[in-house]
């Protein structure tokens, strides 16, 4: 793909006459990425995508496998906070053959209800060093944000200046949904848990630090016990273990408060056609707060249970209790079938699939209602797993979400209702290149 022309994404796209119809039907209801500027990404092709010549808010992007429609979404992913829908390294971004020093780069410019247009640049070369701490480091460590992995490291920029990656949560809201997701319920409880909290990042931000500050704190703590043991300073521990505790609260009431939201809101808005999602906490702080109980007595409880387990924890060699261990409970509710009530982890891979599209959307129109604005949506393969009734029912949804979304697939002819009755816009994605 090196050798490609930089701009093939975009000649097709200034031939249309298009004029940028969308922006100026959505006002300030939706985050909309106006452009997307894509070098040296995985497979795909170095140049600009114009997105404001675009006439929906549902964007199709159909072609084969291995064209880069997952990598084009991937490429949006990593505008919100974290690694993307992947989960990807960062040298594992760099299209094969690349040199690492030059390294790859995603440059956006999304427009937002609230604060108008931001430049963003998310960034990955190898570098030397430990480099520069993010210009606006609000507290002593937030430049470790700023993640190095094998001699890859990821750069921030927003609207000119170097941020921190949390940043980033401050500006965007990208949502996803990955054929990789599908055995969510089946697979172990961490998967479940950084499900949860990307949520909880979407209404709660800040929450990033305070679980930065938690895990650093954690580690510092595990370190102590795993030197010493029992025989550690007692002070030094009790000082770690009432940080802890803090954190630990904080993190466990932004959870409780985001499900409880996020319940409502599925409640309310069912996926007409779907099986409703019911939710709960596995975590003792977390359901301790759920109960009732005031977040003191929650943060004195943990303290005195981090010190009572010392020297268990000294012999795992780790911390066994906490907000770390919390795991998020999925349970389809089937108002056809006598209402019964099934653990997820029971369902087939079909309900399943359909367990997840409704919490996505359900969280989506959770972040409309709270913030008055859609997020951007990214449903890879969405298809999948979905029989023609559901398709058309999401689709119709999708498109009164007033929210931009992409979605990926390999038959165009499953998008065909979309396209024909919602508008939805079609582009191709061939060889790294798009095409409207």
């Amino acid at each position: 793909m090196a050798g490609r022309p930089a701009g093939c994404v975009d000649r097709k796209v200034e031939e249309t006459g298009l004029n940028a119809p969308l922006r100026e039907r959505t006002g300030p209801s939706r985050f909309i990425l106006a452009g997307l500027r894509l070098v040296r990404m995985r497979n795909l092709a170095d140049g600009i995508l114009p997105l404001d010549g675009r006439r929906s808010n549902v964007l199709v992007l159909v072609g084969p496998n291995g064209a880069g429609k997952t990598s084009l979404l991937e490429a949006v992913s990593l505008l919100a906070p974290g690694r993307g829908l992947r989960g990807a390294r960062f040298a594992e971004l760099l299209r094969f053959g690349e040199d690492g020093h030059l390294g790859w780069r995603v440059e956006a410019a999304l427009d937002t209800p609230h604060a108008g247009r931001h430049e963003l640049v998310v960034a990955g070369r190898v570098t030397e060093g430990a480099g520069a701490p993010a210009a606006d480091a609000d507290e002593p460590g937030e430049e470790e944000a700023h993640e190095t992995v094998a001699g890859f490291r990821r750069l921030i920029e927003i609207d000119g200046r170097r941020r921190s990656p949390a940043a980033l949560g401050g500006i965007a809201r990208v949502l996803w949904l990955t054929p990789a997701m599908d055995r969510l319920f089946a697979g172990p409880a961490a998967e479940r848990r950084r499900f949860l909290d990307r949520v909880v990042l979407t209404l709660h931000p800040g929450n990033a630090r305070l679980a930065l500050a938690f895990e650093r704190t954690m580690r510092a703590r595990n370190r102590l016990l795993g030197e010493a043991g029992v025989r550690a300073d007692a002070s030094w521990l009790a000082a770690l273990e009432a940080k802890m505790a803090e954190a630990a609260t904080a993190i466990a009431a932004a959870r409780v408060e985001a499900v409880a939201q996020w319940s409502a809101m599925l409640a309310h808005r069912p996926l007409d056609g779907f099986p409703s999602p019911l939710l709960g906490l596995a975590g003792t702080l977390e359901e301790q707060l759920a109960a009732g109980a005031p977040a003191l007595e929650v943060e004195e409880a943990y303290r005195e249970a981090l010190a009572a387990g010392r020297a268990r924890d000294a012999e795992a060699g780790r911390t066994l209790t906490g907000p770390h261990r919390t795991d998020l409970r999925v349970a389809a509710a089937d108002g056809g079938n006598e209402g019964q009530v099934v653990p997820a982890h029971f369902c087939s891979t079909g309900e399943q699939k359909a367990l997840l599209l409704a919490l996505v959307l359900g969280h989506a129109e959770l972040i409309a209602g709270v913030e008055g604005a859609a997020p951007i949506l990214l449903l890879d393969e969405v298809a999948a797993h979905v029989d023609e009734d559901r398709r058309s029912r999401l689709f119709a949804r999708l498109a009164a979400l007033d929210g931009e979304v992409w979605v990926t697939g390999t038959d165009e002819a499953v998008f065909a209702p979309l396209i024909r009755e919602h508008g939805a816009d079609r582009w191709q994605v061939a060889e790294g290149c798009i095409r409207p």
